[in-house]
């Protein structure tokens, strides 16, 4: 891995790390303004997020890609998938169509 390459990633990596610090922060204070549901949002992403950093640090730290054709995120609830979309979102039914690729 090129030394550039390898400061960017450590440094966006430093940030991400602590993404997820934020989110449970966004969840107490929808918890305390009553909104139970969001604040269960705000932990659903935290989580992934945190799941999301963990797997990509491990790979970068020893030099490795992801094997990946595409994700793909449903625009409705965030769900994401790898290679390809499913026929319904597991998590909200969005069609596969509505499916943002990248």
């Amino acid at each position: 891995m090129r030394a550039m390459t390898k400061q960017f990633l450590e440094e966006a990596f430093t940030g991400e790390s602590k993404a997820h610090v934020k989110y449970m922060i966004f969840a107490e204070v929808a918890e305390k303004e009553g909104k139970k549901n969001i604040a269960k949002l705000f932990r659903a992403i935290a989580f992934a997020d945190s799941k999301l950093y963990s797997e990509a640090k491990k790979l970068a730290d020893q030099g490795k890609d992801l094997e990946i054709e595409s994700v793909y995120i449903c625009p409705v609830c965030g769900y994401s998938a790898l290679n390809s979309a499913p026929d319904l979102c597991p998590v909200c039914r969005t069609k596969k169509e509505a499916f943002i690729k990248f």
